[in-house]
């Protein structure tokens, strides 16, 4: 069977940006954690997240039996009146599909069972139904009615660290079935619909698969068509995670790998998925040298879904934007706000260096910052606390546009952070991540000087103070957040995030609005 190329377009686009908030999370195990090989990162579902992946679930599949191509049918049956009867159906729709009772449950160590009772399923095709005494064809109009589907996913990693899901087991029965024939002969034919029923509902009846031995093989079907329907649109989302990969670009300068790092097995009341979580600098072979610590998410009924990432993913960011070389920044008298009284030329710096001013009266200068080494975050109960080593040159600009160096000074800096986690009910996102900076000290040391020493006591008392209207400013946008991908009518609801030794654990809830 064959989906439009246009619809099958729009849903892989639509499910791509679901993947990452539900799919993954909601198909993803509980990982062993006594094994050698860490993740900087893990995603828990709970048995109240799966509740709410079941109706993202049931919306898509509602979506792919609407919209799925179905065969052809024909065959048939035994009338008393009239003996044997031959029939076909074509150009089978589905006008209408109605859910009145669902279930979902972790199903240890294979995957997530689903489960639907009496669902109604509306249809309309063309007839056709020959037999010695003549032919008839016209509109058929068909309602399964009382339908149970029974269906178990199976889960697996692949080979590139892709998660993979297939349907081990699928199962349908149908309670009743309704039946309108309209067309040529129909006056007639009616009157034979009892039989064709039971006909029809032993081949829906049939529409079962199932593959113990092996959960990642196409299971066989017989019968009609149900359970096909249902792996076809698995197949989809399959496809989706096959061509994913594990790494995306995250600007032009890092990326980020999220390979799955171990076969995933379903635990009994949650899921929990370990990823790499590795930041990398694009273009160039170096990785950081750290190694993720192993962690525990706290255990957690209250809320859908549960975030933990460690300080490594942090750790292996911060060495990827150093060793793209973009960890640094000039500063000129332009860059100043204006608001500030410190302007970047030789009077003001030259109240750090005498020198400085008598050799280079009244003119700008530029400091290119950057720094030393990688910075270094951790993870404490009571905050992000990050180091920064770096250093500061100065120049002065000469009239005709030429740079001189005149001195270079080494900082040492600590600075103390929040972070927030907040939903959002308008826009495009469904949230925001943000926080807050202080800086707690800074420390400088001469490296070389062409004008003198420089006033290094005086100059740290000042950056202190000049630090923290800085980072107020930064603050004030910190406030505002970076906000999270835009989940179709889906709201975050109780956003929390709370602070570990070495790692954080960020929770919340979910709202699915039809």
């Amino acid at each position: 069977m064959t989906s439009d190329p246009d619809d099958l377009h729009t849903h892989t686009l639509h499910l791509k940006k679901m993947f990452w908030l539900f799919a993954l999370p909601l198909l993803t195990s509980y990982v062993q954690l006594t094994r050698a090989d860490n993740g900087g990162a893990k995603v828990q579902v709970t048995k109240k997240g799966l509740e709410y992946g079941k109706e993202l679930g049931l919306e898509m599949l509602k979506s792919v039996i609407k919209k799925a191509a179905i065969q052809d049918l024909q065959g048939s049956y035994k009338s008393m009146l009239t003996g044997t009867i031959d029939y076909s159906l074509s150009g089978i729709k589905v006008l209408q599909v109605q859910v009145s009772s669902s279930k979902a449950d972790f199903s240890a160590r294979k995957g997530i069972n689903l489960t639907i009772e009496n669902a109604q399923i509306s249809l309309t095709g063309k007839w056709k139904l020959s037999h010695k005494l003549g032919k008839g064809n016209g509109d058929i109009n068909t309602t399964i009615r009382q339908l149970s589907i029974s269906t178990l996913l199976g889960v697996g990693k692949q080979v590139k660290g892709q998660l993979s899901v297939k349907v081990i087991e699928c199962k349908t029965s149908v309670g009743g079935l309704a039946l309108k024939l309209q067309g040529k002969n129909s006056w007639f034919y009616n009157s034979l619909v009892p039989a064709f029923k039971k006909t029809l509902k032993s081949e829906i009846n049939k529409s079962t698969a199932t593959n113990q031995a092996s959960p990642f093989t196409r299971p066989r079907y017989s019968g009609a068509e149900l359970c096909p329907l249902i792996e076809e649109g698995i197949d989809n989302i399959a496809e989706i995670l096959k061509v994913a990969g594990v790494t995306a670009p995250i600007d032009s300068f890092v990326g980020i790998d999220f390979t799955l790092m171990s076969e995933p097995v379903i635990g009994v009341d949650q899921c929990t998925g370990e990823f790499k979580g590795e930041f990398y600098p694009l273009g160039k072979p170096s990785r950081a040298p750290l190694q993720p610590a192993p962690f525990s998410l706290p255990k957690q009924s209250n809320s859908m879904v549960v975030l933990g990432v460690s300080e490594f993913v942090l750790n292996t960011a911060a060495f990827a934007y150093f060793t793209a070389g973009v960890l640094r920044v000039k500063l000129t008298n332009d860059t100043i706000p204006k608001g500030f009284l410190f302007r970047m030329n030789t009077k003001n710096i030259g109240n750090y260096s005498q020198e400085l001013y008598e050799q280079f009266p009244h003119m700008l200068m530029e400091v290119h910052i950057a720094a030393r080494k990688a910075p270094h975050l951790s993870m404490k109960p009571d905050g992000l606390n990050a180091t920064l080593a770096g250093s500061a040159e100065a120049f002065v600009i000469l009239p005709n546009a030429s740079l001189v160096p005149v001195f270079l000074l080494n900082f040492d800096s600590n600075l103390r952070g929040q972070i927030s986690f907040e939903a959002v009910k308008s826009g495009k996102s469904i949230g925001k991540v943000g926080g807050s900076v202080t800086l707690e000290n800074i420390q400088l040391s001469q490296e070389w000087s062409k004008v003198g020493d420089i006033k290094i006591k005086s100059m740290e008392d000042n950056l202190k103070e000049d630090g923290q209207r800085v980072l107020s400013k930064l603050n004030n946008r910190l406030k505002e957040g970076i906000p999270l991908p835009y989940v179709p009518k889906t709201t975050l609801q109780n956003p929390k995030v709370t602070m570990h030794e070495g790692y954080m654990v960020a929770t919340t809830d979910m709202h699915y609005k039809p």
